[in-house]
């Protein structure tokens, strides 16, 4: 079962401790970065080795590490 991780779940960036998560959402380009925007307009910043560029825009599944409340370490992302 693939769980959704909400933003609030984490209290404080300083409280944050490295995870691991799934997270799904749209594939964004911003600001020359990538993110992951959830249903509900937070977007979260990704850091991606490879960039499956045919997957912009898209709804993705991302696995990866969080390491505060708006960042993902991703290790796969495929379509949702």
């Amino acid at each position: 079962m693939i769980e959704s991780i909400s933003v609030s779940a984490i209290p404080s960036p300083l409280a944050a401790v490295p995870a691991r998560c799934v997270a799904e959402g749209r594939l964004i380009n911003k600001s020359g970065c990538f993110a992951l925007r959830q249903s509900d307009g937070c977007d979260i910043w990704l850091e991606m080795d490879r960039i499956p560029m045919h997957l912009i825009e898209a709804q993705v599944r991302v696995q990866g590490v969080r390491f505060q409340p708006d960042f993902i370490s991703v290790e796969a992302v495929g379509p949702a």
